[in-house]
């Protein structure tokens, strides 16, 4: 198992993040997203770095499957609220 020196849980799609990230830059990093289209953009933006692992799990307190809802990235314009993309919930 890797030693990782910074976690974000929840990592979005990375923009407010670019400035503790490059803090650990030479380290391990785990970015974990669980909204697929955030995902996306965080695999594109750190393709080049062999230390950042991104994963698409989402994380709660039981060790079991759930579903994961999230906000369509298509109603996110029509919402007119940039953030919605960082919304998600075991809930509907």
């Amino acid at each position: 198992m890797l030693d990782y020196k910074l976690v974000v849980i929840g990592a979005h799609f990375g923009v407010w993040l670019k400035d503790e990230v490059s803090k650990f830059i030479r380290e391990n990093i785990l970015l974990i997203e669980p909204v697929p289209y955030n995902y996306k953009i965080l695999k594109e933006e750190y393709k080049g770095f062999k230390n950042i692992k991104i994963s698409t799990n989402a994380v709660m307190d039981l060790n079991e499957t759930r579903s994961f809802y999230f906000v369509k990235e298509k109603s996110i314009h029509a919402l007119g609220k940039h953030w919605a993309s960082g919304i998600g919930s075991f809930k509907k």
